[in-house]
């Protein structure tokens, strides 16, 4: 459906430029160099920190309020423990041996990591 919404606001945009809302940027041409990666522990651990950081700058990516993105930074982390096998304390070194790497990143593409981390969040645990 979202995807309908993009490709009918570009093709009102490209019908009257001059009357057509601005297009919605999609996220996807904004991701950080890199990101997302093959390694689902690495996907984690920096979705745990872009997630904070979008936070943290009060930052509403793609409409996504902080409870939103708080959710989906707590998949991601329980993700490093059930998928990833880590414990508490392997998982929590990771994030923070995270986080000053990716507190340089651009805000435009922090917003659209964590916009992509809460899309593609794992699933809660069923088992909880």
């Amino acid at each position: 459906m979202r995807s309908a919404i993009i490709v009918l606001t570009f093709t009102l945009a490209a019908c009257d430029p001059g009357n057509a809302p601005s297009a919605p940027v999609e996220t996807a041409s904004a991701l950080p160099a890199g990101f997302p990666s093959d390694d689902l522990v690495q996907n984690s651990a920096n979705c745990v920190v872009y997630l904070g950081l979008s936070i943290q700058a009060n930052a509403t990516p793609d409409g996504r309020d902080a409870p939103i993105m708080s959710q989906a930074a707590g998949q991601w982390e329980a993700s490093l423990r059930i998928d990833g096998g880590l414990t508490d304390i392997e998982a929590r070194q990771l994030i923070a041996s995270s986080v000053n790497p990716l507190t340089a990143t651009p805000a435009a593409e922090r917003d659209a990591a964590a916009a992509w981390c809460v899309e593609h969040a794992p699933e809660p645990d069923p088992t909880n």
